[in-house]
């Protein structure tokens, strides 16, 4: 789980537990707004670190899902340093895919999903629903596996997934993975639901 604060001059990131805790010894990184741009349907941000090497520029790609409620992190942005703002501008004129990435929830989005029933009482019919859109989930990850995005953001974006799935069928998707593996375990072994648990989970 991730924290993400955008303010009028940088972006602080923190992770969390899914519990929303904060999680030990993990401290929050802060990245610098150098400047922006709207094209394409997508923000771009131009950031700074310190961390990076001096006078170079990381964009981020940021795509407004619902307003006040959902953005997404694109993950088959780029991950290149510019050196000015000129080749940034050269990129974003020819940057014209569709963008996938990792979902970001307001607070107050993220209370209402807190609110919805617990993965415990899920039914036998919602699980089915569940499952179904995991494994649309899931061959969306395989196509985009196929493409240059870093193993570690397709990692987080699968994890991400396997829980927004929760929160889009009725359930609260801020579960633990024990929660998560005792739901598993559960329609693993009843016979109606046992075949697409394997599929869920089958390797390519």
């Amino acid at each position: 789980m991730i924290e993400l604060k955008i303010l009028e001059d940088r972006i602080i990131s923190k992770q969390l537990n899914w519990d929303l805790s904060d999680r030990s010894r993990s401290e929050p990184d802060t990245q610098f707004i150098q400047g922006y741009k709207r094209a394409n349907g997508n923000i771009y941000l131009y950031l700074s670190n310190p961390k990076r090497t001096a006078n170079q520029s990381l964009l981020n790609t940021i795509k407004v899902v619902r307003p006040r409620k959902e953005i997404l992190i694109a993950l088959n942005g780029t991950e290149k340093l510019f050196d000015d703002t000129v080749s940034i501008e050269q990129y974003i004129q020819k940057d014209t895919t569709m963008k996938y990435g990792m979902p970001l929830f307001s607070e107050s989005e993220i209370q209402e999903l807190k609110a919805q029933k617990k993965v415990e009482e899920m039914t036998e019919a919602d699980f089915k629903t569940y499952a179904n859109k995991f494994l649309k989930s899931k061959a969306q990850l395989d196509s985009l596996s196929k493409l240059s995005i870093s193993s570690n953001g397709l990692l987080y974006y699968g994890y991400a997934m396997i829980r927004i799935t929760f929160g889009q069928v009725g359930y609260n998707p801020l579960i633990t993975n024990d929660e998560f593996d005792k739901l598993i375990l559960r329609f693993k072994n009843n016979p109606e639901t046992k075949a697409i648990v394997s599929k869920m989970f089958e390797d390519n």
